[in-house]
């Protein structure tokens, strides 16, 4: 039996789950299985793709008003809350417009 042959049978022997390694924001290392994975998979939507373009620019600067100064705030709570709701959407929606 070649090493080739060895390595193929030890993996289909393996017991252990399949997955996916994620690093954080934080720079923290997670090992997500295939069905965890999945379940908490972002649906592709234009708005949060437009969402992920904007990660590093500044919020506009303009008139006196209360959500300008909210901004950043506001990115924050788009960053660490799910896109997958309807909330979301709708901060996110009031981000782009008020702030970008």
């Amino acid at each position: 039996m070649d090493k080739h042959e060895e390595l193929s049978k030890l993996e289909e022997s393996s017991t252990e789950p399949e997955g996916i390694t994620v690093q954080s924001a934080d720079g923290r290392l997670f090992f997500l299985t295939k069905e965890d994975a999945d379940r908490m998979a972002i649906p592709e939507s234009r708005l949060y793709t437009a969402f992920r373009l904007m990660q590093g620019q500044e919020p506009r600067k303009g008139e006196k008003d209360v959500l300008t100064d909210d901004c950043p705030r506001t990115w924050k709570w788009l960053e660490s809350h799910s896109p997958n709701s309807a909330l979301w959407r709708v901060r996110c929606l009031a981000y782009f417009e008020v702030c970008v």
